[in-house]
């Protein structure tokens, strides 16, 4: 009697336990599989301009969050810049993520690509279609643009993780890029006449340096020019355009003597319209990507991330292009988060910056942050500081929790303070008047440095 009583406490005691580890068990969701996380970067994209590109807004407005206030302090670089030092390959590889294998530093993948950033590919890798295209600026953005599509969307059970820089918005030169961008549509007879007047004799026009630089990459033609022969000599023939356009584009005297000049109002707008063709271009670039993965079905699975790496400048106090002016065209960018199947959207009106953008992005590929609940998640690593400076370190610059903004001439010790709530143009220069708050600035700004 005793062993059949045992047998059965022993049948019950089996059984309560099989129930209790399977309930343990069969209650834990499996894990999702995590998403891929595309960032799509666009290289000199003013926050406004983003008003110009149809696909990108109906891509985000069928449900995103949209940042009106993301800022990138050093006016010169890209989200690559933050996400590079701060997550490194391995760690994407320990939380299940593959960095897309495709190409530049770690995670980014350049549209087109520079010859100087490649990394070497093994004779397998190029056979077997892994290696890219020889692309440059002058041949070869629609090849760079194929091969990043067909290379990111390759099936793999592993998800991935990259920046997509594109390149093409950077500066006008009608001569860099293919003739996709059409820029001479938004041209009239006369425009066009003159721009051609102007690359065919350039050295009639000394006051017109920076449209020179604006508009062409011919090597041959820059050297030409005495100014800017003598900027380049002792330089590599290669990248001459690039030594020409940070050496003298951005020198106070050339842009005064243009903006003196009398063809200056007409040659400003030429630059705007050629600056618009490019933005969208750009736009279709990014639509055409956006369509080809969503009719492949590796949208229902991807986080896409538009942001701009920096604005640009159209002669806003005297400044053009981007790198040298602190005012906050220079400065604001484009920032927008979708979700897969994300059907509503909100605004996050605070501050934002690209260390905050990096906080997302590892949210996201660790699994503890979602569209559910994003804003609340968001804000509570949200950084109310942005600092920077300009390519030749001139000035400095904070812009803190949306309403203030101090900067410093480091070369001439000059400053500025701008109330942004009550000064949102940067007129008024505070900076005798609260003293108080340059002070609690200064302080901010070297903690964070």
């Amino acid at each position: 009697m005793k062993s059949v009583i045992a047998a059965v406490f022993a049948i019950v005691a089996i059984s309560f336990s099989g129930f209790y580890w399977y309930k343990r068990f069969s209650s834990v969701p499996k894990p999702a599989t995590k998403p891929n996380i595309l960032v799509i970067s666009t290289c000199s994209l003013r926050h406004d301009a983003v008003a110009d590109m149809p696909n990108v807004q109906k891509f985000f407005s069928q449900g995103s969050f949209s940042f009106p206030n993301a800022f990138n302090g050093l006016g010169w670089t890209a989200i690559f810049s933050v996400t590079a030092p701060e997550i490194r390959r391995k760690w994407f590889e320990q939380v299940g993520y593959r960095p897309a294998g495709l190409l530049v530093k770690n995670h980014m993948y350049l549209i087109p690509l520079r010859n100087s950033w490649k990394q070497g590919f093994t004779r397998e890798e190029k056979n077997q279609g892994l290696a890219p295209p020889d692309s440059n600026f002058e041949k070869n953005y629609r090849e760079a643009f194929e091969f990043f599509v067909e290379t990111v969307v390759r099936p793999t059970n592993v998800p991935y993780f990259v920046v997509a820089q594109l390149k093409y918005v950077h500066y006008p030169l009608i001569d860099r890029f293919n003739a996709d961008s059409k820029w001479d549509q938004f041209l009239d007879h006369g425009e066009k006449k003159r721009v051609e007047t102007y690359l065919a004799n350039p050295e009639r026009y000394p006051a017109k340096l920076p449209l020179l630089l604006m508009l062409t990459n011919d090597t041959g033609l820059l050297r030409a020019h005495p100014k800017i022969g003598q900027a380049l000599a002792g330089s590599p023939r290669e990248g001459g355009h690039d030594n020409a356009f940070l050496g003298l584009l951005n020198t106070p005297a050339f842009l005064g003597d243009w903006k003196a000049s009398a063809d200056y109002a007409i040659d400003l707008e030429i630059l705007k319209k050629i600056y618009r063709a490019n933005v969208l271009y750009m736009d279709q670039i990014v639509g055409e990507m956006l369509e080809r993965m969503k009719a492949r079905g590796d949208l229902d699975n991807t986080v896409v991330i538009f942001v701009g790496d920096h604005g640009e400048v159209h002669m806003e106090r005297g400044h053009l292009t981007h790198g040298t002016s602190w005012f906050d065209p220079a400065l604001r960018v484009p920032l927008m988060v979708r979700f897969p199947h994300q059907d509503e959207s909100a605004v996050i009106e605070s501050q934002t910056n690209f260390f905050t953008l990096t906080k997302i992005i590892t949210g996201i590929a660790e699994g503890k942050i979602d569209a559910t609940g994003f804003t609340e998640q968001v804000q509570k690593f949200a950084d109310p500081v942005v600092i920077g400076r300009d390519c030749s370190n001139t000035w400095r610059v904070i812009r803190y929790d949306n309403r203030w903004k101090y900067v410093v001439d480091n070369s001439s010790g000059e400053s500025w303070l701008f109330d942004l709530e009550k000064d949102p143009e940067e007129m008024q220069n505070l900076v005798n008047e609260r003293s108080e708050m340059v002070a609690e600035l200064e302080s901010r700004y070297w903690e964070r440095l």
